[in-house]
């Protein structure tokens, strides 16, 4: 048989879940990245496309850095497929292993297509402090967390994400958050959402009035003398009217 080396290989198809990557590349999804390959042709003129084991090694690096890899490609990076070749073609047989390469690229959170991004305010009332919403990203209505898309909720993600507010996110009304992928994650991009903080009834506010000095007259505390507090926040003279 004639041996063969990744040298010798011309074109080649990487399939995944019924999808074909492009030049290689597959979308980081929070789960193992094992492509399957379609088919090898061999350099030569015409082409030949040659049969192969289908029993595949998963490799972290590419074809000129090639290293045992314990793990499974699930993180944004460089791997390949190492492929033993037992391909016959009329006439000729070819046998050796070959390097078929791909890289797992970042998930682009500005794709709607890809993931959908939930701010759930729901529990936010005034306070008098900065409050933020839960903010969850979902893939197929599952819930990013620690490396992988699960069923679940009210996760901490702030380890791959940044939130930036665009001004003191205190008072009520409605405020803006940047949600944006960190550096050395396996996402990438922005999204602006805005989130609303509702208004508090005053019926949870404590008021209390300085003692006054009697005068034998009908006595009117002024504002000053008038404290309002909210846990422990004190509120100011714009927030009421009596």
């Amino acid at each position: 048989p004639k041996t063969i080396d990744t040298n010798d290989i011309g074109d080649y198809e990487l399939t995944l879940s019924g999808e074909t990557s492009t030049n290689n590349e597959f979308v980081y999804n929070g789960g193992v990245i094992k492509p399957v390959i379609s088919f090898i042709k061999l350099n030569s003129n015409p082409p030949k496309t040659l049969t192969f084991d289908a029993n595949y090694t998963y490799l972290k690096g590419n074809q000129t850095a090639i290293s045992d890899y314990g793990g499974n490609p699930v993180n944004v990076g460089s791997y390949c497929i190492r492929v033993n070749i037992t391909g016959d073609y009329p006439n000729q047989n070819y046998t050796g292993t070959v390097y078929l390469a791909y890289n797992i690229v970042k998930m682009s959170i500005e794709n709607n297509n890809l993931v959908t991004i939930d701010v759930n305010d729901s529990s936010l009332v005034y306070t008098g402090y900065n409050l933020s919403p839960s903010i969850a990203i979902k893939r197929n209505g599952k819930t990013y967390v620690d490396g992988s898309f699960v069923w679940q909720n009210n996760i901490d993600i702030s380890s791959d994400f940044n939130f930036t507010y665009n001004t003191t996110h205190a008072n009520a009304g409605s405020h803006e958050v940047v949600i944006s992928a960190k550096d050395g994650t396996n996402f990438s991009g922005s999204v602006t959402k805005t989130f609303t903080i509702k208004q508090r009834s005053l019926a949870d506010v404590s008021f209390e009035i300085e003692p006054q000095t009697f005068t034998g007259t009908k006595i009117t505390p002024i504002r000053d003398d008038i404290t309002a507090t909210l846990n422990a926040y004190i509120l100011t003279a714009d927030d009421f009217d009596f």
